[in-house]
C-alpha cells in the first residue's frame, strides 16, 4: 500500500514538472548560447546549471563576466535577485508534510519561480516525493537545456539568443494566469504587486530586481488578511 502511494505520488510529480521541463529546455539552451559566447567551457556550463539552476541568476552572472565584472560583486547581485525564494520557500513550508530541516533543505535546492507556482496551486498534499519529483524532472530539463544550447552554439546565430530568453516570462506567466481565473483577490494583490514592482525599478533603476520583487510581493500581501486570504484554510485546519 505504501509502496503504490509513493509511486504514485512521484508519478504525480513528474506529470506535474513535465511542462516545467519543456519549457526550461529552450532558455537552457538560451544559457548554452550565452555561455558559450562567454568562453566558459561545456564543463563550467554544465556544472553552474546543475549547481546553481537558477536561470536568471545565471544569465546575468555570465552577462556581467562578460563586462569583466569581479566575482564577489556577481555573487552578491546573484544573492538579491533570489531573495524573493525565502518568500517563496516560507508559502510552501506551510503546505509541505515532510518536517525534516534536511528534506526541507533538498526541496529548496529545486525551488524556481516555475516549480514554485505550480506546487503552490497543485491541489493536495505537498508530500517530499511528490515535491522532489516535480523539482527533479524540471531540473533535468534545465541541465539538458544549457548543455544542449553550448554544443549548438556553433550553429544558431546569436541573434536567436534574446528569442529563447523571453521564453522564461512566457512560461511563468502561463503557469501563473489559468490559476488567477474566478479567484479576485489573488488576482488583486498580483496586480499590486505587479505595479509595486514597476514603480520601484522606475523610482530606483539600479535595484536589483530581487529586492524590487521581495519588497514590492511583502506590501502586496499587507492587504491580505483584510481580504480573507488564507482564512478559510486556517478554518478548515482547525476543523480537522
Amino acid at each position: 500500500m505504501g509502496g503504490r502511494n509513493l509511486c504514485a505520488e512521484v508519478g504525480d510529480g513528474a506529470r506535474l514538472g513535465l511542462p516545467v521541463a519543456l519549457g526550461y529546455i529552450p532558455i537552457g539552451i538560451a544559457f548554452g548560447l550565452v555561455a558559450k559566447e562567454a568562453h566558459l567551457d561545456l564543463w563550467a556550463t554544465a556544472g553552474m546549471s546543475a549547481l546553481v539552476f537558477a536561470g536568471a541568476g545565471q544569465l546575468m552572472a555570465v552577462h556581467l563576466l562578460l563586462q569583466g565584472t569581479s566575482s564577489w560583486l556577481i555573487a552578491l547581485l546573484t544573492y538579491f535577485i533570489n531573495l524573493r525564494h525565502m518568500v517563496m520557500g516560507a508559502t510552501l513550508a506551510e503546505r509541505q508534510t515532510c518536517r525534516s530541516p534536511l528534506l526541507r533543505a533538498v526541496l529548496a535546492f529545486f525551488l524556481t519561480d516555475e516549480t514554485y507556482a505550480v506546487a503552490q496551486f497543485a491541489p493536495g498534499e505537498l508530500t517530499f516525493a511528490r515535491q522532489l519529483a516535480l523539482g527533479v524532472v524540471a531540473y533535468s530539463g534545465w541541465v539538458g537545456g544549457s548543455v544542449l544550447g553550448y554544443l549548438l552554439g556553433a550553429v544558431f546565430p546569436a541573434d536567436l539568443e534574446a528569442s529563447f530568453g523571453i521564453a522564461l516570462y512566457a512560461m511563468f506567466l502561463g503557469l501563473l494566469v489559468p490559476n488567477l481565473r474566478g479567484a479576485r483577490e489573488p488576482l488583486l494583490l498580483t496586480l499590486l504587486a505587479v505595479f509595486l514592482s514597476a514603480g520601484l525599478h522606475a523610482a530606483f533603476p539600479r535595484l536589483p530586481g530581487g529586492v524590487a520583487v521581495v519588497v514590492s510581493a511583502l506590501l502586496a500581501a499587507l492587504p491580505a488578511p483584510f481580504l480573507g486570504l488564507g482564512r478559510e484554510q486556517a478554518e478548515e485546519e482547525v476543523g480537522s
